[in-house]
Parts: structure tokens; sequence; C-alpha cells
């Protein structure tokens, strides 16, 4: 059975997904986690050692979610990484975060 807060059989629930993960998640955790993360850990460290630090807390804050997820969002924090050192802008990464927040808490819950 899916965590209460993955239930998308209401409405409510579905705007609170949105609202709450998909939108302000997104953002801040991109402005915490590469925003100044990433700066800060590159005044000390060479760009591969700090995107794999910056994965590794990342995901780390993710625990909750579980071993599995943990392991996927380790890997998959490496896309808004990439993003975010290539165009040297939050958006890009932003967007990438927002719309897997949206298949990870609502395309997937509703299909399965």
């Amino acid at each position: 059975k899916n965590p209460d807060f993955i239930n998308t059989h209401s409405v409510i629930n579905i705007i609170l997904i949105l609202i709450g993960p998909v939108i302000i998640a997104s953002i801040t955790e991109e402005i915490i986690f590469r925003g100044y993360l990433i700066n800060a850990l590159l005044t000390k460290f060479k760009l591969p050692t700090t995107a794999i630090l910056a994965a590794l807390i990342f995901a780390s804050v993710h625990i909750f979610l579980g071993l599995g997820f943990l392991i996927y969002i380790f890997f998959g924090s490496f896309i808004p990484i990439f993003l975010y050192i290539k165009f040297d802008n939050l958006y890009p990464a932003m967007l990438m975060h927002f719309f897997n927040n949206i298949v990870s808490y609502l395309v997937i819950p509703i299909l399965f």
C-alpha cells in the first residue's frame, strides 16, 4: 500500500503533492544543494569530488524514502549537478527536479 503522502485518490492530495514535493522541494533543494553546497564544496575540492560529496549529502537527506530510493537519488542527483555546472544557472536543474518529482510523486503512483 502507498504511504499516505503519495495517496493520489483525492484532488486535495494531488494539489498538496504539486505544492510541496513538486514545486517547493524542487526549488528549495536546488538552491540549497546545487546553488549553495556545490559552490561551498568547490572552494575546497575539485569538481569530481565535489559532485560525489554533494550527491552523497543530497541522497542522505532522503534516507526516509528507503535504501532503494537512496541509491536512485544518489545516481540521479548527478543530472542536476551536471545541468547546474554546464549552464551556470539553477533553472535547468530546478526544471529537471520538478519533472522528476512529478513522475515520482504523481505519474508512477497514479499508474501503479
